[in-house]
């Protein structure tokens, strides 16, 4: 028995995932590429003169009574489909099956994002208070009440804050280094059973 599959993916990408499913024993058949163009009009402006002395004025300058422009936009739909089959009877074939379904569920893994919005707008603030105490200081002024609780509050905010949020992130890049390495290997895995 023979099962099939269809992907549909952008031009530049059919050499790459075409091999990527041969890794798993899956044989391309059929590659089309579908190109469309179509316009569409989003909008008019028109433009009238009207009469009187400026309507003439113009008319008599251009020789219309005015203008029009449509505004287009062209859209463009450009894929490739990849027709695919792979023999049920081949060998080894339930663990290339099995290795072909982990390595999909992998796949959508999203990288972590470092927090680097969090950790400037802290170190702009903690800054800007210690430059506030040095000038404080120089010009030997002494601080309201709200200045010293802000000088004190934020940093306790901000620096543990950040902490957490940069171990957070480790911890998911140690996972998604973990997911990296598991596809790795069953691309291996899955390449050693062709």
């Amino acid at each position: 028995m023979t099962e099939y599959r269809t992907e549909r993916v952008a031009p530049e990408q059919e050499s790459d995932v075409t091999e990527l499913l041969s890794t798993f024993g899956w044989v391309l058949v059929d590659s089309r590429e579908i190109y469309n163009e179509s316009t569409e009009i989003v909008g008019v402006d028109t433009t009238v003169y009207g009469d009187g002395f400026i309507g003439g004025f113009m008319k008599g300058l251009t020789g219309k009574d005015g203008s029009v422009n449509v505004r287009t936009r062209t859209n463009v739909t450009n894929y490739v489909t990849l027709k695919f089959e792979r023999d049920t009877a081949m060998p080894h074939y339930a663990k290339l099956k099995a290795l072909n379904d982990e390595f999909e569920s992998k796949m959508g893994y999203p990288e972590p994002k470092k927090p680097v919005r969090i950790t400037v707008l802290g170190a702009i603030a903690v800054l800007i208070i210690v430059i506030s105490i040095v000038m404080a200081i120089m010009h030997n002024t002494g601080a309201e009440l709200w200045e010293i609780l802000v000088c004190v509050l934020v940093p306790c905010l901000f620096v543990p804050l950040i902490a957490i949020l940069w171990v957070r992130y480790k911890k998911k890049m140690r996972l998604f280094d973990a997911v990296v390495c598991r596809l790795h290997e069953i691309l291996d895995e899955a390449q050693a059973l062709l």
